[in-house]
């Protein structure tokens, strides 16, 4: 009885995969975050990121493809703003509306991110990133992309500049 309620599961799957054209994307990116300003002052002594400072991001993103137009996945980052690391765990959302070699692309990233601090503490905040850009299409599968945005995380606002390969 397990054995064919579990292979009963299995086809089920299976033909619900091939009917809904979902497939397996990843990808890779590197980021040059602009600093802009901070979205709300603090008083405490631990500022979250204070005075003009840009950073860096490098991610990586686990996606399932629906069609060719819209990816949604789970994404885990390293970021260093003010010469502090940190990680940053996220939802990523891409929608690309043409077919085309060359497209526009949409992204959306809603997570949290976490930062070691000058005293040994971490600070955590949400972290939300709204995203448009170009994407080349190397090959169906292969591609790549650049794009920017605005950030939101650690109580300030940056601008992502992302050079990305699609695979």
């Amino acid at each position: 009885m397990k054995s064919l309620i579990l292979t009963s599961l299995l086809i089920a799957a299976s033909l619900s995969t091939g009917f809904a054209q979902v497939s397996y994307s990843g990808k890779v990116e590197l980021g040059y975050l602009k600093f802009q300003n901070t979205t709300q002052e603090s008083e405490w002594i631990v500022d979250y990121i204070k005075g003009d400072y840009n950073g860096l991001d490098v991610n990586l993103v686990n996606s399932i493809k629906f069609k060719e137009n819209f990816t949604a996945g789970v994404g885990i980052g390293y970021l260093n703003i003010l010469n502090k690391s940190g990680i940053s765990i996220f939802s990523d959302f891409e929608y690309t509306p043409l077919k085309t070699k060359v497209s526009p692309l949409l992204n959306t990233k809603v997570g949290y991110s976490n930062i070691w601090n000058q005293y040994g503490d971490r600070t955590g905040t949400a972290l939300v990133e709204l995203g448009a850009g170009l994407k080349y299409k190397i090959t169906e599968r292969w591609g790549v992309y650049v794009q920017s945005g605005i950030l939101l995380t650690q109580k300030s606002s940056l601008v992502p500049i992302k050079i990305g390969v699609q695979f």
